[in-house]
């Protein structure tokens, strides 16, 4: 007779095994994707006779955002105020010396909140045997990129700041973790 704790350490032992074989610790979270490559078939700059020079439309670090002053804070949930503008005058211009003007607008704001929390980012994954296809000798390699989002790099940027890696528009790797950092 089949007592009630070893009923229940068997039904235990087959959910886990049939958990155990729905995935192993090292399996990938999703499928590689089939889109984004650089050279070979279908790759984003793959196209015969383009120009040598990319140029980027990326906003980086550099924009408004990258602008902001960091300062450390004790509040998990800081909220600031922020002037937006002002709003529209009221009223025509005069069209007699004694008549009143046009009325200021007046001033607009907002709160914003900026809760501090957790950033992560991954990259696409890859299909191995995709990695350096190129679809014939017209796939362009001597590619270069202009300017960077990351650091002021490329041709147009100064001496310090970080520069995306020389086989940026080569490399199938690089590409994907250049993409993570821009991210």
């Amino acid at each position: 007779m089949v007592s009630a704790t070893e009923t229940l350490i068997e039904a235990v032992a087959k959910e886990v095994a049939g958990r155990l074989r729905g995935g192993l610790k090292h399996d990938a979270p999703g499928s590689p994707t089939n889109i984004g490559y650089i050279h070979g078939p279908g790759g984003i700059l793959a196209f015969p006779g383009i120009d040598q020079e990319v140029f980027h439309t990326i906003m980086g670090p550099h924009s408004l955002l990258g602008q902001l002053p960091t300062r450390p804070s004790l509040y998990t949930n800081p909220t600031y105020a922020t002037l937006t503008g002002v709003t529209d005058e009221t009223g025509a211009e005069p069209t007699e010396i004694c008549a009143p003007g046009p009325t200021a607008g007046a001033l607009k704001s907002c709160i914003v909140t900026a809760p501090f929390g957790r950033y992560k980012r991954q990259t696409a994954e890859l299909e191995l045997d995709r990695l350096g296809q190129q679809i014939d000798r017209a796939d362009p390699m001597d590619l270069t990129l202009v300017g960077s989002p990351i650091g002021d790099a490329g041709i147009f940027g100064g001496p310090s700041g970080e520069a995306p890696p020389v086989d940026l528009l080569r490399n199938e790797m690089s590409k994907r973790l250049w993409e993570r950092n821009v991210a």
